[in-house]
């Protein structure tokens, strides 16, 4: 029997994931391949430290390190308070799959036999 952690989408170093954060930086979310570089559990107040590829940023700063605050974490995403009390953006995260990719951030069908993992890596 798995407990209620283990239902809970779980971020993996060195995995691809979908970001979309509200608002983004224009009038619409801002949608993204995030690739995780390192994840830490704070343990006050539901805090996470993310620090991750933000593949969509301006080329030259697309690495970022963030303390975030868990306002929702289910097995198909994890909403967060990006930068708590200090910003008014949520990001919500989630697993990345070539329907997200082509629907979010490329204007074209992805033809392709690689797994996706190997995909962005490749492309970004």
């Amino acid at each position: 029997m798995k407990t209620q952690d283990e239902n809970k989408l779980k971020l993996d170093i060195g995995n691809w994931y979908s970001w979309q954060m509200l608002p983004g930086y224009g009038w619409g979310p801002y949608f993204s391949p995030i690739k995780i570089f390192e994840f830490r559990k704070l343990i006050e107040n539901n805090l996470i430290e993310l620090n991750f590829h933000n593949a969509c940023y301006a080329k030259g700063v697309q690495g970022f390190c963030l303390t975030m605050k868990v306002l929702w974490h289910v097995e198909e995403y994890l909403i967060v308070e990006n930068q708590p009390n200090t910003s008014n953006r949520v990001a919500i995260i989630g697993n990345i799959d070539y329907a997200w990719l082509e629907k979010n951030i490329s204007t074209e069908k992805i033809d392709t036999d690689l797994p996706i993992e190997d995909y962005l890596d490749k492309y970004f």
